[in-house]
């Protein structure tokens, strides 16, 4: 009522949770309510509704995130407090699709923002279930940060030449289906990499940039390129920093086009990829989730959405393409490939129960449970062990199993040098009648030869107290399909550590 007591229409009353975004009518319940289909990630939910400058309504979601859930994005024990904007991830990705579903598109948040300690709700739901949406910050006063395990950064192709040559080649022996995970935070095991990649990668690199031919020839008879060629360079840097310990160690791209020899990748072979398939961003939002190591975002993007990861799978086998290129273009890392190098059992059980199929290999012929048994994702060593036990007991994989290389499970354990896990994959092996242990692979080595290699030493005493081979002579024909010396694990030694060969030698002549 205004002074001279005539009735004024207002609008509606400030807080009662009923807003117009785009000339349609919300709830902002109903979108606090969808949140609760996503039970494994969110406590509570408190929906708002600012107005920008332009004048048009802007709908975001503050989160207080389950426990377990908050500890995977923000590490535990984590200082200070407050609200985070969560951007372009996989969070962000499952959080609107939930919404849009439930809602419509007009309830499908802009922002989405979380709290670092779980205590930044306090105030705002009252025990009586009233929301106070006015002690909510401005969506402009949130900050802007990276969570655990996500990788950020500018692209590798903004580092020069050089960049773009390590970007092309990473790309081409992983057969990643985006470039957008190759920045300079990345690294080469955060986008499916491991020591036998890092090898053709840093081969490949070598050919693009001196512009020759990456023949059999190149590296000489052990296939190693000396210098700031060994792969270990790789390994131990984020790819920016790679590519600037290329650059400062004298290294000049000589050309835009590397000495491949070979053809155009082919894009035949059936498998679904990308954003084009049905569902893609979510299957990307769930390949992201299992990188970065959140089980919780993870489970609930494979257990409410309709996503089926065994759709994005080629049916084929490796084994019946005669040729190398197209057998990359076909295949890729699938997510039980990444739940196993990550180390996820929960998700690795989750994907087996959809159907998800355990004898498709990724480009580098790498099946998921040889993934897992080497262990080297950066994931927790009790589950990697874990991964390994679901995927023969669960998924039914047979022990014998061999991966593009000839390696068995117990080559594999033996490469990625975890005693744990090598102790049960001997066990494993032996349970379903593997027999031996001192099967060859395609380059004429045992799981001694990988040991002594890589300079597992807890490994290779393993292998010595389970009855395996120390000398490790070739009994068979030279490996085929390989131009590398055969040697002993004796002369591997004495070539990598000396003539005695350190303590490696003495292990081997123990």
């Amino acid at each position: 009522m205004d002074e001279s007591g005539r009735l004024v229409l207002k609008g509606r009353i400030e807080g009662d949770g009923q807003v117009k975004i785009n000339g349609v009518r919300l709830e902002l319940g109903s979108i606090e309510e969808a949140m609760e289909d996503v039970g494994g990630v969110v406590d509570t939910a408190v929906a708002k509704v600012e107005v920008g400058q332009d004048g048009r309504a802007v709908l975001g979601v503050f989160v207080k995130l389950k426990e377990t859930c908050r500890e995977e994005l923000m590490g535990v024990g984590e200082g200070g407090g407050g609200w985070i904007m969560v951007e372009q991830n996989s969070l962000l990705t499952l959080v609107r699709y939930v919404c849009e579903e439930r809602v419509g598109k007009e309830g499908t948040p802009t922002y989405v923002a979380v709290g670092m300690t779980g205590r930044e709700m306090e105030g705002i739901v009252g025990q009586t279930g009233k929301t106070d949406r006015k002690l909510l910050p401005l969506f402009s006063e949130v900050r802007r940060r990276a969570f655990k395990g996500e990788v950020q950064g500018p692209p590798l192709s903004s580092l020069g030449l050089i960049g773009k040559h390590v970007e092309d080649e990473i790309t081409e022996v992983l057969n990643l289906t985006s470039k957008s995970w190759l920045t300079t935070d990345a690294t080469l095991r955060s986008v499916g990499g491991d020591s036998l990649t890092a090898t053709r990668i840093v081969r490949g690199i070598y050919a693009r940039t001196h512009r020759v031919h990456n023949g059999r020839k190149l590296g000489g008879e052990t296939g190693v390129l000396e210098g700031p060629w060994k792969a270990r360079e790789i390994m131990g840097r984020t790819l920016g920093e790679y590519v600037e310990f290329l650059s400062g160690s004298g290294v000049e791209a000589k050309g835009e086009e590397g000495g491949r020899g070979g053809g155009e990748r082919s894009g035949e072979g059936g498998r679904i990829e990308g954003d084009e398939a049905p569902h893609g961003e979510l299957y990307g939002a769930l390949m992201k989730a299992i990188t970065a190591g959140w089980t919780e975002v993870a489970l609930s993007i494979l257990n409410c959405t309709p996503l089926q990861p065994k759709l994005f799978t080629h049916n084929g086998r490796m084994g019946k393409e005669g040729s190398r290129l197209v057998r990359k273009a076909k295949w890729t890392s699938t997510p039980l490939h990444l739940a196993c190098k990550s180390g996820l059992p929960s998700v690795v059980l989750c994907l087996l129960g959809k159907g998800c199929r355990v004898s498709v290999p990724d480009s580098s012929g790498n099946f998921p449970i040889h993934l897992a048994c080497l262990g080297d994702g950066g994931g927790n060593l009790e589950g990697y062990v874990k991964c390994v036990e679901a995927m023969i007991d669960v998924g039914g994989v047979p022990v014998k199993a061999r991966d593009g290389n000839k390696h068995t499970i117990v080559i594999a354990a033996a490469r990625g040098g975890k005693g744990r896990i090598l102790e049960t994959a001997i066990r494993k092996w032996r349970e379903g009648g593997g027999g031996g242990i001192d099967d060859w692979d395609r380059w004429g080595r045992t799981a001694v030869h990988w040991c002594v290699m890589n300079g597992h030493v807890e490994c290779l005493e393993i292998l010595k107290r389970e009855g395996a081979d120390m000398g490790g002579g070739w009994k068979g024909k030279k490996g085929k399909g390989t131009s590398l010396k055969i040697e002993t694990p004796k002369e591997i030694a004495e070539r990598i550590y000396g003539e005695d060969g350190g303590e490696i030698g003495r292990i081997l002549r123990g």
